[in-house]
């Protein structure tokens, strides 16, 4: 049983760098926007906000991972303790298991239609010339 499992979906907010590691591994970096809506305490109005996660892959690519797509991805929330310059450093992200791309839903264009022209249903045989005797 998987303890430590998140489910993402949220839009690139830059394209991925992909490099290779020490080890041999390829590895793959990005961001993803998230968003939330919360209600404030002192009124009725609802604010939105965005939450930025870096998440990596390790061994994996994927193409087409560019600023604005949208993607799910299943992964695991992972910290890691570095130090730079004899400050210590933490880095928290999420190692992506799998990745997905969501399309948004085409917006269909309702082409505006012509009302069809009937044929009429009387044929007139203009060969035939009007009774003169008629009293109407």
């Amino acid at each position: 049983m998987k303890l430590n499992q998140n489910y993402i979906i949220g839009f690139l907010t830059r394209d991925a760098e992909t490099r290779k590691m020490k080890n041999g591994a390829v590895r793959q970096d990005f961001t993803i926007a998230i968003n939330d809506d919360y209600k404030k305490k002192d009124s009725d109005e609802w604010t939105k906000r965005a939450y930025y996660i870096n998440c990596f892959t390790v061994g994996k690519t994927y193409d087409g991972l560019n600023k604005g797509v949208k993607v799910i991805i299943d992964g695991k929330l992972v910290q890691r303790n570095y130090e730079v310059d004899g400050q210590k450093k933490s880095y928290i992200g999420v190692e992506v298991y799998t990745l997905d791309f969501l399309k948004e839903p085409e917006k269909k264009v309702v082409q505006p239609q012509l009302p069809v022209q009937e044929e009429s249903k009387y044929v007139i045989d203009e060969a035939v010339e009007p009774d003169e005797e008629i009293p109407f």
